[in-house]
């Protein structure tokens, strides 16, 4: 008898608080991913260089990682009702604040000071589920929490109304790039280096923000130096970037060697 109510009473919080904490991580990740979006228009209508824009990614992860631990700390004292709506309520206005930025110190400080807001709902959440649900129940329930992250990445087919008089834009033809045993980008007729990779890909002719980049490698290339090459491609706002071509590419997963390139 004891053992069916205590099920009922765990199935009862189950249903009451992980939904929305499973959401709030939604919006979470969906928020820090949303930098390398907002960079197709950002960098050029800011001035932003491509150092500037990176190192302004990361001191995110400096404001959340001085303030992970006092955050925890402080939510044990005052209790996760407050703390973690504290939380929520200045990150949103950081998130808002993000308008405002004019330069470069701008975008440095408003995403350190986001990271320090944000900093204390991870583990908050985590030490909050501690508090519900008993550590044979925990594991499982902080695997539901988590699949929001995974959840918000996956890029869905939508196709939004537009008017009949708008005529739809047909998609750009896709840019082949392929890497070189030397790291050597061959765009056409051009080659980049990987050393000053974003700034030179701005002075290709086909190379474009908006348009999908193809990215193929050598035979000699490693898997794990095309995987670099595109996450610096992200990074400078080629959100657009897929992997083709990659049978014989040493270390490449066998699925994507199988997948071929798309004309």
């Amino acid at each position: 008898m004891e053992s069916q109510l205590g099920a009922r009473v765990l199935r009862k919080i189950s249903l009451r608080i992980v939904p929305f904490i499973m959401l709030l991580y939604f919006v979470a990740f969906i928020d820090r991913v949303n930098i390398g979006f907002a960079s197709l228009t950002m960098n050029k209508d800011l001035g932003l260089s491509s150092t500037v824009y990176g190192l302004g990614s990361g001191i995110f992860f400096w404001g959340y990682f001085l303030f992970e631990v006092p955050s925890n700390i402080i939510l044990h004292k005052v209790g996760a009702r407050i703390w973690i709506a504290r939380v929520m309520i200045t990150w949103g206005i950081v998130s808002a604040a993000m308008a405002l930025v004019q330069g470069a110190t701008s975008f440095y400080v408003l995403r350190f000071l986001l990271g320090a807001a944000e900093a204390g709902f991870f583990p908050g959440i985590i030490l909050y589920l501690s508090y519900w649900f008993p550590a044979r129940q925990r594991a499982a329930v902080t695997a539901l929490f988590m699949a929001a992250a995974p959840l918000s990445t996956v890029d869905l087919p939508i196709d939004l109304p537009t008017s009949s008089a708008t005529p739809q834009k047909k998609p750009d033809k896709p840019t082949y790039v392929s890497i070189k045993p030397d790291l050597t980008l061959a765009i056409g007729e051009n080659a980049v280096k990987r050393a000053d990779l974003i700034n030179s890909l701005d002075a290709v002719p086909d190379m474009s923000r908006d348009k999908y980049v193809f990215l193929r490698a050598d035979r000699m290339v490693p898997y794990g130096e095309l995987m670099g090459v595109m996450e610096l491609l992200r990074g400078g706002g080629y959100t657009h970037v897929k992997l083709v071509a990659l049978e014989g590419v040493p270390g490449a997963p066998a699925a994507q060697q199988a997948e071929p390139a798309k004309p």
